[in-house]
């Protein structure tokens, strides 16, 4: 998205009070004022053509029509739309006049270059038994998994693969190669434990503290609930979080790590939470 710099002279639209009866030296006087009717249909969205000219300190947005460049506010919906446009694309829009600027305000964008821009908005989306239900994307083997996220239940693509000694679902949004998830920032490694025995996972816990100091300050979850869960270290800094866990299923020991941004680390531990458990 291009952005340009320009210094701005922004009006505001100052009310004018009116006092009506006000009480002056003991004597009040009534006077009927006339109520100007306001035209709302001023604020009624429309929808014009154009070509985007770029984003001036994202809060505003040439668009030339006509051959004049026109100055536009951007709703927040709008600007993500911008991210993707390059200068010189034709756009269609929606706008509508600011009640509170007294501007023009793009509100979205629903061409480019002659394409229709899908938007999703909240009331569109389905709602069931507090499912998001994702649409199948027609995929070779896939199958239909549950994420338990933070906030809400969904239903996800995977495509059941190998799996060291097994198999299990993984999530269609990862790449899974010699052992290691990727997904943009994030990689999940896999690792058996070979050098350990039964109830002695000391050596594991000390190697785990190690790496990990590097990104933070150490911590340890809690996780009785979970079968198998020897330990689950973690370390996190503004940027990133990492976690090493080590668990044991009838393969034997497996070490997990999980390297993620930190705004995506809830997210990113319920996907993996849901991978392991379909291990067969």
């Amino acid at each position: 998205m291009l952005l340009k710099k320009r210094y701005l002279l922004v009006g505001a639209a100052v009310p004018l009070l009116i006092l009506n009866g006000c009480s002056i030296g003991g004597s009040t006087e009534q006077r009927d004022i006339p109520v100007e009717k306001i035209d709302m249909s001023r604020y009624a969205r429309k929808t014009a053509e154009g070509i985007f000219d770029g984003v001036l300190n994202t809060k505003f947005v040439d668009i030339k029509i006509n051959g004049e460049v026109k100055i536009f506010t951007v709703s927040d919906k709008a600007l993500k739309q911008l991210e993707d446009l390059n200068e010189g694309d034709q756009i269609q829009f929606v706008y509508s006049l600011n009640e509170k600027t007294i501007q023009n305000e793009l509100q979205s964008v629903t061409q480019v270059n002659g394409q229709e821009v899908e938007t999703v908005t909240e009331e569109q989306k389905p709602v069931k038994d507090n499912l998001d239900v994702k649409k199948k994307v027609k995929k070779e083997n896939e199958i239909e998994m549950e994420v338990e996220y933070p906030k809400t239940t969904k239903i996800v693509g995977a495509v059941k693969s190998d799996f060291i000694k097994g198999k299990f679902n993984v999530i269609d949004t990862y790449d899974w190669n010699d052992q290691t998830l990727d997904k943009g920032d994030t990689e999940v490694r896999f690792h058996t434990v070979v050098d350990t025995i039964e109830d002695d996972i000391q050596k594991e816990r000390w190697r785990a503290a190690d790496i990990l100091k590097e990104v933070g300050k150490l911590h340890e979850k809690k996780e009785g609930d979970r079968d198998g869960v020897k330990f689950i270290f973690y370390a996190e800094n503004d940027d990133e979080y990492k976690e090493i866990m080590v668990m044991k299923n009838k393969y034997g020991y497996l070490r997990v790590e999980t390297d993620t941004p930190y705004d995506e680390k809830e997210d990113t531990i319920a996907e993996v939470t849901a991978m392991l458990a379909s291990i067969e």
